[in-house]
C-alpha cells in the first residue's frame, strides 16, 4: 500500500509552498514513508531558499539552517545518524540525501507531536474540529 506525504512551508506568517501526494514507492514502515517526505521536503526547501536568494530577499531568512518538523521520532533519529535502517535501495538514497543535508547545517530537525503537525491536514482524514484546529496553526 502506498502512503501519503506533504509538506507546507511558510514565509512571513504566509503559507508560499506545500504538496501532498500518494508516495510513488510502497513502504514497509512509516519510518520509511515518513523518509521519503523528508527528502521531497527538503529538496524543496533548498529550492525556495536558492529562489529567495537569487532574488536577494532576506528580510525573513535567518542565518543558518531552516527546521524541517517531524512527528516520526525514528526518522529524525535516523536522518541525525542516531539509528540504523534496513532498507531498499531508493530509502538509502533519501537518508544519505537527508544526512548530508543535516550535516551541512541546510536543515535542523526538530520533534512536534502529530496534533501540531500542520502538513498532515494535506495527508489525512480529518474531523472538521481538527482541521479548524490545523488552520489556525497556518
Amino acid at each position: 500500500r502506498k502512503s501519503h506525504g506533504g509538506y507546507v512551508f511558510t514565509l512571513g506568517g504566509s503559507a508560499i509552498s506545500w504538496q501532498s501526494k500518494k508516495h510513488k514507492r510502497i513502504t514497509r514502515s512509516s519510518t520509511e514513508a515518513e523518509l521519503q517526505t523528508a527528502a521531497d521536503t527538503v529538496a524543496e526547501g533548498k529550492y525556495i531558499c536558492n529562489i529567495l536568494k537569487d532574488l536577494k530577499y532576506t528580510d525573513h531568512i535567518t542565518e543558518g539552517p531552516y527546521t524541517l518538523f517531524q512527528d516520526n521520532q525514528p526518522a529524525i533519529d535516523i536522518q541525525n545518524g542516531n539509528a540504523s535502517v534496513k532498507c531498499t535501495k531508493y530509502t538509502d538514497i533519501d537518508i544519505q540525501f537527508l544526512k548530508d543535508a543535516v550535516e551541512h547545517k541546510e536543515v535542523k530537525l526538530e520533534y512536534i507531536p502529530t496534533k501540531d503537525m500542520v502538513a498532515d491536514a494535506l495527508t489525512k482524514p480529518a474531523t472538521s474540529q481538527s482541521l479548524a484546529n490545523l488552520v489556525k496553526l497556518l
